[in-house]
């Protein structure tokens, strides 16, 4: 009967067990035969063990809530979990080479005993730990079954190989919530070093996780911060390196992570080391679209390369395709957009083909039918000017024959489909003017597509046709002007009077114009009376209507008379008021018809 600990002890790969309840181990270095091997099994101790001058080797499972002293070493060795509560005072170095080292969280090591994970060991749990090596091989896995945040105190390394576990437990990224729903490392008055070849693995089918990728949660953007800064710690992100993204787990519901729905990504700042979920859910408020080249010539044939660059409500860029991306239908003269290509790395591809009518085109996206908020814009230039499109146009219209008046001509030049064009395009004359009809000047170059020369009005009444010329072509569009006569100054006969018989009608009636000072016929005139007189030869008389009312500047008689004296050379003067008078060439008369003897030499007897 009686209390006490029986220790079996034996060389080999096994102690065997401990009976009853540890409270104390108290090494002596002696254990054993002298270079034998021991370890010790499943055991459970509230007391202290005493690590002086040995070291501590379990290949079995234990909680430990008791401190542990000493300068040996605490190496777990075991294909279990070795559970620690509470400070534990030794200062020897803590070795993780197989199974798990789980501290509680209110277990701590000493700042003494620094940790090193060996390939094959596994750091969990939350507690605080001193400066912490992960070797190649090594996990370095806060919380283990649950969430929770482990703090090192110290310097905290991740070598090459080595894999920092991370694991999130509900659909939550609330910074208060670090250590609860998502595991979290801190580090206390240390540094970060992170060895290329580092991984971050990410796990979210752990116990008691509710994570479903299905959930609106992951529609957006969301972040959380896995490795933190605190205390005299400060990271240089250039300096301390970082994780490569490693495996990513399942949801709770055993639903792989669709790449159409988001993407994980992790990097190094100065407030540590965050993991950002990426979504892939495309917007149509942040998405864009960029053209090459932007500026094409109107010829119905340029074409031009539209990229959309589908972003996620953040404005960061997709990195898979599988959306419905069109284009909004263009207006008449616009140009047209080609079926487009999914480049299945979150762009898409069209090709816009110009149209004819010069400008800007917008061009707008849709997704799912959805216009997106940003554009962007193609102009369409004009070609190379065309004699056949191009036009020309008077500034006055109608301007008054020999009174010294201008009008301003102007060119517009214009490609093959009608568009101005906007920059000089070659040379343009003008179709010189027949005598009368007036002068052009030189014509000036305006450098936007337009040219001009001033038209003099010439002396002639009448239609002036404008023609110019592209580089000695004709244009096929014309413009004129009409000169219209000045104010009346004078009669002139338009036809001369022809006699007749003595007596009889003429045989042409005269007609009579009013006219301004170059001769044109004031053809505005409807109520000057011209009236008609024998200005010169004797015994004749003038018959008829001798006064007719001008009709648009024309006086035009009809049935006048002449009766005179055969071989007489008769003059008719035309007369109306306030205007110069106008003489008639020589009329003569001709014998009337025999109606009558008359003696013209009467007989004398003898």
């Amino acid at each position: 009967g009686g209390s006490g600990i029986v220790v079996l002890r034996y060389p080999g790969s096994s102690l065997g067990s401990i009976g009853g309840t540890a409270t104390s181990f108290v090494g002596d270095g002696t254990i054993g035969e002298s270079g034998v091997t021991y370890q010790v099994h499943t055991f459970t101790s509230s007391g202290a063990f005493d690590l002086s001058g040995v070291n501590f080797n379990s290949v079995l499972s234990a909680t430990l809530a008791g401190d542990i002293v000493g300068a040996g070493d605490f190496i777990i060795d075991t294909e279990g979990t070795i559970t620690l509560s509470g400070t534990k005072s030794l200062t020897g170095a803590t070795i993780v080479r197989e199974g798990t080292l789980a501290l509680a969280s209110d277990g701590s090591l000493s700042a003494s005993s620094s940790v090193t994970v060996e390939s094959g060991g596994t750091l969990a749990g939350g507690g605080t730990v001193a400066a912490t090596t992960v070797e190649s091989g090594g996990v370095h896995a806060p919380g283990g079954a649950g969430s929770a945040v482990q703090t090192v105190a110290g310097a905290a390394t991740y070598d090459s190989g080595s894999t920092l576990e991370w694991s999130l437990l509900a659909n939550d990224d609330t910074a208060g919530d670090r250590g609860s729903d998502f595991d979290g490392v801190n580090i206390s008055n240390g540094s970060l070093v992170i060895t290329s070849g580092a991984t971050l693995d990410l796990v979210f089918n752990g116990t008691g996780s509710s994570v479903l990728w299905a959930d609106s949660f992951w529609d957006s953007n969301q972040s959380w911060t896995i490795v933190a800064p605190t205390g005299s710690t400060t990271i240089d992100p250039a300096t301390a390196g970082s994780f490569t993204l490693g495996s990513v787990s399942n949801d709770s519901g055993g639903n792989a992570l669709a790449s159409s729905r988001g993407r994980f990504v992790v990097e190094t700042t100065a407030s540590g080391v965050v993991l950002s979920f990426i979504s892939e859910i495309p917007d149509a408020t942040t998405s864009t679209v960029s053209a090459s080249p932007t500026s094409l010539t109107a010829d119905g044939s340029a074409e031009s390369t539209l990229t959309v660059q589908l972003k996620n409500a953040a404005g960061q860029n997709l990195t898979v395709g599988g959306a419905t991306v069109t284009f909004a239908t263009l207006g008449s003269g616009l140009g047209s957009i080609g079926s487009v290509t999914d480049n299945t790395d979150g762009t898409y591809t069209a090709t816009y083909t110009a149209g004819t009518s010069a400008g800007s085109v917008t061009i707008t996206p849709t997704l799912g039918g959805t216009d997106f908020t940003n554009t962007t814009s193609i102009t369409l230039t004009p070609g190379a000017a065309s004699a056949v499109t191009s036009t020309v146009a008077a500034s006055v219209s109608s301007l008054t024959a020999g009174g010294g008046g201008t009008s301003t001509l102007t060119v517009q030049l214009k490609d093959a489909n009608g568009n101005d064009l906007t920059a000089s395009g070659g040379t343009v004359t003008f179709e010189p003017l027949a005598s009368g009809e007036g002068s052009i000047g030189s014509v000036t170059d305006n450098n936007n597509g337009t040219y001009s020369a001033t038209y003099t009005a010439g002396t002639t009444a009448g239609g002036v046709t404008i023609t110019p010329k592209l580089d000695g072509s004709d244009f096929s569009n014309t413009t004129s002007i009409t000169l219209t006569p000045g104010t009346a100054s004078a009669l002139a006969i338009t036809t001369e009077p022809a006699g007749d018989a003595s007596g009889s009608a003429l045989s042409t009636q005269p007609v009579v114009a009013v006219v301004d000072a170059n001769g044109n016929t004031v053809t505005s005139d409807g109520t000057t009376d011209v009236t008609v007189a024998i200005q010169s030869g004797s015994d004749g008389t003038l018959g008829g209507t001798t006064t007719v009312t001008v009709s648009a500047g024309v006086a035009t008689f009809t049935d006048l008379t002449l009766a005179g004296t055969v071989g007489e050379d008769y003059v008719l003067r035309f007369t109306a008021s306030g205007l110069t008078s106008a003489d008639s060439a020589n009329v003569t008369v001709t014998p009337g018809t025999a109606s009558a003897l008359a003696i013209t030499t009467e007989p004398a007897g003898d």
